[in-house]
């Protein structure tokens, strides 16, 4: 009876640590952060060359940008010139193993290369413009 007692008393203690050490079943991938809306923080152009997103050469978002991906692959762009403020809408796919967020506006997509992304960050990278660019987002 002890043997007894003692096997389910071992059985219980192993299952509540293997049900606390089970890992999460939400994913972190690009595809699942990215819906929601971002604000744009800063802009930076490579302006040496280099490769490098500088300190010195990122400034404040000049037009109040704010990116909102929809998990139906749409999406609207928001931003203000002046005093007119505009709102675009676009669709947007993740390609190249989650590297890659190509983002379709009036039958042109530009791919930009995502350099990070959390719950609350998002950085992107545009190497077609020369020099290269960023833009610094924050999570809504």
């Amino acid at each position: 009876m002890k043997k007894v007692i003692l096997f389910i008393a071992s059985a219980v203690f192993v299952s509540g640590i293997m049900s606390s050490c089970h890992k999460s079943n939400k994913s972190n991938t690009a595809m699942d952060l990215l819906p929601g809306s971002w604000k744009g923080t800063f802009v930076a152009v490579d302006s040496n060359n280099n490769n490098i997103l500088d300190a010195s050469e990122q400034r404040t978002d000049p037009f109040n940008e704010v990116y909102t991906f929809n998990k139906d692959l749409s999406g609207t762009h928001t931003y203000t010139i002046g005093s007119t403020t505009t709102i675009d809408t676009f669709s947007w796919t993740i390609t190249q193993n989650y590297t890659y967020l190509n983002i379709t506006y009036k039958g042109t997509t530009s791919p930009l290369r995502i350099d990070y992304i959390s719950h609350n960050d998002l950085t992107l990278r545009n190497s077609a413009t020369s020099p290269v660019s960023w833009t610094k987002l924050i999570s809504l």
